[in-house]
């Protein structure tokens, strides 16, 4: 009788245990998988109207440099054609940077998706992406 009490109680014990800790594990998930979100959120969110005012700026300092190129040599298409030049020349540079860049930015979100715990380091990950 004692016997089948103690087991009861231990039984009950331990599935309230298991109870707890499920709960806690799930509002543990919620609440990290939120954490991840609103923060890449935001990071899209501020990457955008950066990104967006930048591309302003650089709409206006082409124009411009182009219309100072076009009048020092008497001819704006000549301007408007060397600003298209030199964005060329940007475009194959980062045409063939861009390995190294996508590994740049692989290791700067890696590190913070990934903890000191898992078994790869993210280098580790952009290695054995890049072979």
């Amino acid at each position: 009788m004692f016997n089948q009490e103690t087991k009861n109680s231990t039984s009950d014990s331990t599935i309230d245990i298991a109870k707890r800790y499920s709960e806690t594990s799930y509002k543990y998930i919620k609440l990290k998988t939120f954490h991840l979100l609103t923060s890449n959120i935001a990071l899209l969110a501020k990457v955008f109207v950066i990104g967006i005012l930048f591309l302003i700026s650089i709409l206006f300092l082409s124009i411009s440099g182009a219309l100072a190129i076009g009048s020092a040599l008497n001819s704006m298409p000549l301007g408007f054609l060397s600003i298209f030049l030199i964005f060329l020349i940007f475009a194959f540079i980062a045409f063939l940077l861009r390995k190294k860049i996508n590994k740049a930015v692989i290791t700067t979100f890696a590190d913070k998706f990934f903890s000191a715990e898992d078994s790869l380091t993210p280098k580790e990950i952009v290695k054995n992406k890049s072979n």
